[in-house]
């Protein structure tokens, strides 16, 4: 199943929040999936529930499948036979920033075609 924009989105939301948690915890080394939900669940950004490991898990592997795991640079997978285990880890510099968009019709200094 491909990703959506919302996917998109969430994925980007998700790599800034774990970056900010990796700046101010300088002394954090690698992280499982448990602790980073952990954390994840706290900031509240998603509707996952508390006990929603599994959706972040199914989450993180849909983005693999697509190959845009790279939304989350933080983020790495170890295959181990048959199962996947994710890691977290700070990407200083790596993470997509969000950009406020202003309508075209506000935009200033834009060449017409």
């Amino acid at each position: 199943m491909a990703i959506s924009k919302e996917d998109t989105i969430q994925a980007i939301k998700l790599s800034q929040i774990i970056q900010d948690h990796f700046d101010k915890n300088k002394n954090c080394g690698s992280l499982s999936t448990n602790d980073m939900y952990e954390f994840i669940y706290k900031k509240g950004i998603s509707n996952w529930d508390k006990n929603s490991t599994g959706k972040f898990k199914d989450f993180l592997k849909k983005l693999s499948n697509n190959n845009a795991l790279d939304l989350i640079p933080q983020c790495r997978a170890e295959s181990t036979g048959r199962s996947v285990s994710w890691y977290f880890e700070s990407t200083p510099g790596k993470v997509i920033k969000a950009r406020k968009l202003v309508p075209l019709s506000e935009a200033k200094n834009v060449v017409a075609n």
